[in-house]
């Protein structure tokens, strides 16, 4: 092992990192340990930049090289440190900044008072320090990851949690069984429901959305496809639904942006 020379040199870790959310996933956690360990402990310019305490100048390349990750492992992990306020990025066409948000957090001055009870007297420690670990648990408890649901790719599910993080509406199971149930209605995956969340910028999913009702007629993808087969293998003559399913079709090509088919 290497001596360390400068007595700055380190990182304080507590062992409550072992419930972080990301720490079981191998890739994110190296990452982000990488991460904390490389960004600057002191204000520092390159090339003319500033480039501020608790961030580092790198790039994709750089970061597989040294972390072993491949780059598409790198821009997954990024994006779940993001989605969850651990760290925010600035991209150039050249590199990227990488600021660790709650660096200071990471540091320990031995100097400088960190709280408030080492100064109060010792007999009133142990009732602060249960108080501090009972709110601990119950954050725990609240912050209990949920488990991607079979069917979903890694990138929707990252993107649609870092949706809800960003109307500021939390993640739950009762959350997802719900957005399941209206996707099953509107005869939908539920992918497909979590996609529409984000391109559409919706907190909540309601199956009337997609399927239509009386005040406001709209149309899944899939009510789309059935419409457009039923017409293909009939559009030579006359069947009971061809004029609905022409609706359908024509209502689904404008909501989308797509052209409007004048159907026979």
């Amino acid at each position: 092992m290497k001596t360390i020379q400068k007595n700055n040199s380190w990182l304080k870790l507590h062992r409550a990192i072992l419930d972080w959310e990301w720490w079981d996933d191998h890739n994110t956690t190296r990452l982000f340990l990488y991460l904390l360990i490389k960004a600057n402990y002191e204000d520092k310019k390159w090339k003319g930049i500033k480039v501020p305490r608790g961030s580092l100048i790198t790039g994709r390349e750089k970061l597989a090289s040294e972390t072993g990750l491949t780059e598409q492992q790198i821009r997954t992990s990024f994006s779940k440190l993001k989605s969850t306020s651990e760290i925010t990025t600035k991209s150039t066409n050249r590199f990227t900044v990488v600021s660790i948000v709650k660096y200071e957090d990471y540091q320990h001055n031995e100097g400088r008072v960190t709280s408030k009870t080492t100064s109060e007297p010792q007999n009133k420690q142990p009732t602060d320090n249960q108080q501090i670990t009972t709110t601990k648990e119950l954050k725990k408890e609240r912050k209990k990851e949920v488990i991607k649901p079979d069917g979903i790719s890694e990138d929707v599910w990252i993107e649609w949690k870092a949706h809800r993080s960003k109307k500021k509406a939390s993640v739950t199971d009762r959350v997802v069984k719900s957005l399941k149930s209206e996707a099953d209605k509107a005869s939908i995956s539920l992918q497909e429901a979590m996609e529409m969340c984000c391109d559409r910028g919706w907190t909540g999913f309601n199956a009337e959305w997609v399927t239509g009702n009386k005040n406001n007629q709209t149309y899944s993808k899939k009510q789309f496809w059935d419409a457009e087969k039923r017409y293909d293998r009939n559009k030579a003559q006359w069947y009971p639904a061809k004029n609905q399913d022409i609706k359908i079709m024509q209502t689904y090509q404008k909501e989308n942006g797509m052209k409007v088919i004048r159907y026979l």
